[in-house]
């Protein structure tokens, strides 16, 4: 299982914003899609990616707000297959949200199953030549 540590270190990573002037520019692949629970978009969620080997690259997370997520050039993703995990937002990330947002959350206390998280079989395989979007549903307890 992942740790609320790595959660909150990755979380930080998505929401660190680039300075402008930089020389080069990302050439990761971009990845879009949704996430719904009992056919509604849900927030506070992470989606992470983790290569399945050989698949090479860095482990990319993002945020999930409103039921969508987009995953940029500069999270590194490369062709190939990846395992698919879903979290909640770590309470300390929760908090800092904004009162709009919160609103949206899941309630404290609340789970995704591991069948959706340390457990997952979700493999998607993103593409080179072509637009990566997928649509999830996952269960909220």
């Amino acid at each position: 299982m992942v740790s609320r540590h790595a959660i909150a270190a990755a979380v930080i990573g998505l929401l660190v914003i680039a300075t402008p002037g930089c020389e080069s520019q990302p050439t990761g692949l971009t990845a879009t899609g949704s996430v719904t629970a009992k056919g509604k978009p849900v927030s506070g969620v992470v989606i992470t990616l983790q290569p399945v080997p050989p698949t090479e690259g860095p482990k990319a997370t993002a945020l999930v707000f409103d039921g969508r997520f987009e995953f940029g050039p500069g999270a590194g993703l490369t062709a190939g297959q990846y395992r698919v995990r879903f979290s909640l937002l770590p309470p300390e990330f929760r908090q800092a949200a904004p009162e709009e947002q919160r609103s949206k959350f899941p309630p404290e206390g609340s789970v995704i199953p591991a069948k959706f998280d340390s457990q997952s079989n979700e493999i998607w395989e993103l593409k080179s030549d072509q637009e990566n979007s997928s649509d999830y549903e996952i269960t909220i307890r």
